[in-house]
Formats: structure tokens, C-alpha cells, sequence
């Protein structure tokens, strides 16, 4: 018999919701060698519950407790912010850098006042007619950008976003990244206003993560996925804090201008894009979830709730996401404030 899994939803800035995942792996029956009695002593991979201590059933997946003999209930917040999360975490290295250009950004966007207006800009990117649509010519794709020319699935492509429909488009987060640093003003003391702007393309710049950097949209295979690992991310991605400081001279795109700077977090991030996808789609076990988010986002595939590879890859792409987003404001600072 299968397990049935309830996921409790703690979702941030939208209401509570619920979903379930019927996981075939998950078989809820007693221990056979024991006949349903483990006397509080279960073998590997099974528990006794504290509602049946004599009864050892196939223990529930990672932060989940078993309700009765065919339910788990697992409690994960939902809706975080992966694009403040990487953005502070990039702050954080150019706080500890020695650049002059690195500190004299993080001691800007430290600041309270323009604290307040990024994180402002930066969400209000997500927002109904700034966020990508695939059904308004006008925002289609322009919250990817593939520099590297390949697509996720190793295979070569000349459309810097993603198709929908069979159709591509010009634009691009690179273009509204573009479009954004010119309207900024001075950086030496930045204004409110500036500090929103500079958050609006903040965004875009973390957006260059593994999925927005090889095509991968809601629409690739298995369908919503993308849009369901994105609400995941926030589940674990205190588990992979910045570490060390950034450093001007080792790593992809510095010296050679913020344009540069957002191209070389493209590709990098882009070769990050098969092993990941491949964590969250494939995993190694047999189990099978339909998750439901937020409506109308509906998954079904495979259950990749506390699976140590995705950790890993969600680590490896966050490690770089702060790394590439230190070295844009480096040199952001660099070519408009320190000249």
C-alpha cells in the first residue's frame, strides 16, 4: 500500500495551502519479519510512531511525521526569496572583499534607506506586467538569458530565452538588465529612487541561475517543474550560506564591465543546468509526488523532497549565484562610482 503525503504549505506573503503526493516507494505497512511488532526496536529505514510504538512502518520522507498508517504530513515554507537570498549572499562577499569597489557597493546596499528601496525594486520585478509571461509578447522571455547557445538538455540552440508555441522572441533579461543601468543615478550616495532601480536590475542578474540560463521554462519536461523548484529552493537554501569573501581578481567576468559581468553569469550558470535538472526530474529512487504549490501549479514527477543530490546542486548553484552577483555590482561600482 502507498503512502500517502501531505504537504502543510507555509507559504510567504500568499495564503496557506495543501497538496499530496501518492509515493509508491513509500509502503506504509508493518515490519514483516516482525509482524508488525517492533517493540520500539525498528530495523534500518523503518519507525514506530509515538500514536503505535509496537509497530514499525517504512519510515516517513525527511522533515515529515507519520499521522496514522497511510499519511505523513510534511511541513516545508514555500514562497521564499531566492532572488534576496543570492543577492544578500553576494553583498555578504563583497562586505569581506578588499576591493574598494566591492565594499563601497555592499556599504551602498547596506544602507538602510537604500536597503529598503532594492528589495522593493527587486520584488516588484515578479509582479503582474513586470513578471515573464509567455502569453504577453511583451514580457516573454525576458526573464531568461542563454549566452552560452546551449539548452539544457545539451543541445545547441541559437534562441537566447525559451520557445513557446514554437516561437521565440527578442527579448531578453539582459535587455531589461540593460535597459534598467541606464536609467540609474549617481552611485556615490545613491538616492531612493536609484536604489530601486539598481533592485529592479538586481533581479535580472539573479535570475541567472541554472534554469533562466538554458531555456528551461514551466513548459520543458517534466512539465512545472521549473516553477516547482523554484518554490523549493527556499526550503534549503539556508543550508548554503555565502562562505569566504569575493575576490577581484579570481573568477568569471571581472575587469571587463557589468554588461560582461552578466554574460559570464549566463555561462557559467548554464553548465550547472543538466546536473541539476537531473537531480530535481530523475533522482535515483522510485518515488512519484503530485505537489500543488500555489494553484494553479500542479507537478507530478518525481518526489525530489530532501533529496541529498538536489541539495548538492541547489548548493553548487547558489555558490555561484552569489559569486556572479558580487562580481556584477563590483563592477557596476567599479565603472560608475569609482571613476
Amino acid at each position: 500500500m502507498g503512502v500517502r503525503v501531505v504537504a502543510t504549505l507555509l507559504s510567504v506573503g500568499v495564503a496557506a495551502a495543501t497538496a499530496a503526493a501518492t509515493v509508491a516507494a513509500w509502503d506504509a505497512g508493518p515490519d514483516a519479519t516482525t509482524g508488525g511488532s517492533g517493540g520500539g526496536r525498528c530495523p534500518t529505514g523503518r519507525a514506530a510512531p509515538s500514536w503505535a510504538p509496537n509497530r514499525c512502518y517504512v519510515a516517513c520522507p525527511p522533515r515529515a511525521v507519520r499521522t496514522d498508517p497511510s499519511t505523513c504530513v510534511h511541513t516545508i515554507r514555500w514562497r521564499g526569496n531566492t532572488h534576496l537570498w543570492v543577492a544578500n549572499g553576494a553583498v555578504t562577499l563583497l562586505a569581506r572583499s578588499t576591493s574598494p569597489a566591492a565594499r563601497a557597493a555592499a556599504a551602498a546596499l547596506n544602507g538602510t534607506a537604500c536597503r529598503d528601496a532594492w528589495e522593493s525594486g527587486m520584488w516588484g520585478e515578479d509582479l503582474l506586467g513586470r513578471a515573464d509571461n509567455p502569453l504577453d509578447g511583451d514580457r516573454r522571455g525576458t526573464h531568461f538569458f542563454n549566452a552560452r547557445g546551449v539548452r539544457y538538455d545539451g543541445r545547441k540552440t541559437s534562441v537566447v530565452t525559451y520557445t513557446y508555441l514554437w516561437k521565440s522572441t527578442d527579448n531578453s533579461a539582459l535587455k531589461e538588465m540593460a535597459t534598467l543601468v541606464s536609467r540609474l543615478g549617481s552611485l556615490i550616495d545613491p538616492s531612493v529612487e536609484t536604489c530601486k532601480t539598481l533592485g529592479a536590475a538586481l533581479h535580472y542578474v539573479t535570475d541567472m541561475m541554472p534554469f533562466h540560463s538554458s531555456g528551461y521554462s514551466a513548459f520543458s519536461s517534466p512539465p512545472l517543474l521549473h516553477a516547482v523548484a523554484e518554490y523549493y529552493v527556499p526550503t534549503i537554501q539556508a543550508a548554503h550560506p555565502p562562505v569566504g569573501g569575493w575576490s577581484s581578481t579570481s573568477g568569471p567576468g571581472r575587469g571587463a564591465g557589468v554588461e560582461a559581468a552578466f554574460v559570464a553569469a549566463s555561462v557559467e550558470s548554464n553548465k550547472l543546468a543538466p546536473a541539476l535538472i537531473s537531480a530535481f526530474a530523475d533522482g535515483d529512487g522510485d518515488d512519484s509526488c503530485t505537489m500543488t504549490p500555489d494553484a494553479p501549479v500542479v507537478y507530478r514527477g518525481y518526489c525530489f523532497l530532501g533529496d541529498p543530490a538536489v541539495d548538492r546542486e541547489v548548493g553548487r548553484a547558489l555558490a555561484l549565484g552569489y559569486d556572479t552577483t558580487a562580481t556584477w555590482l563590483a563592477e557596476l561600482w567599479r565603472t560608475k562610482a569609482m571613476t
